[in-house]
């Protein structure tokens, strides 16, 4: 019942996608109440692919495998998942980098994350940074990644489509609806770092 002032006084309401007005439903907001599913947008001018991404070998110790991910370093971004996918990856004999930008409440507990599972070469914390900076990364990647065990919507990860970045997502709520599986990356189910890897390793 923690919504029901605000359904009871609203006249509209708007959602991010499909998800959340689902949610929503569970959550006591009448199912006949008028609200339109309008996603975030981004500004396209900005976020272009790049010339041209390396055309050569990558997974090797000459060319690594680039990986990156963007977001808040907080418990539902799953980026302990994205850890132990990159060590999965490395036992594989697939060479890779994998850069996590971002801050938050759990980024010592990530860091613990990597030195447990020996990746603390292969796995750089890079903190917050300015969208210029992301977008540099995007440019610097060879794929996306991210591994959440909850979101309502990422724009990071729209951003890296714009950037024809291919992206590697789990299907955690709303999250599968930003992915065309097969298409622009590949959804898996969450807590599921071997099948983070393999799709990653497919790319």
């Amino acid at each position: 019942k923690y919504y029901d002032d605000v359904w009871r006084h609203a006249d509209n309401v708007h959602f991010l996608g499909e998800d959340l007005w689902r949610r929503a439903r569970e959550r006591g907001c009448p199912p006949d109440m008028p609200h339109a599913l309008i996603p975030p947008a981004i500004d396209t001018a900005l976020f272009q692919p790049p010339a041209g991404r390396d055309a050569i070998d990558v997974g090797t110790d000459a060319r690594p495998f680039r990986v990156l991910s963007v977001g808040r370093i907080v418990w539902k971004k799953g980026y302990k998942y994205g850890v132990d996918a990159i060590r999965v990856l490395q036992q594989r004999g697939v060479r890779c980098e994998y850069r996590i930008i971002g801050d938050g409440d759990k980024f010592e507990a990530v860091a613990f994350a990597r030195h447990q599972m020996g990746v603390e070469e292969q796995v750089a914390m890079l903190g917050a940074k300015a969208p210029a900076e992301v977008k540099a990364q995007m440019s610097w990647a060879d794929v996306f990644l991210h591994p959440a065990t909850s979101e309502g919507f990422c724009n990071a990860v729209i951003e890296a489509q714009a950037m024809a970045l291919p992206v590697v997502c789990t299907d955690a709520d709303g999250l599968a609806e930003n992915v065309l599986d097969g298409e622009t990356g590949f959804v898996v189910p969450r807590r599921c770092p071997d099948q983070l890897a393999a799709k990653l390793e497919l790319l």
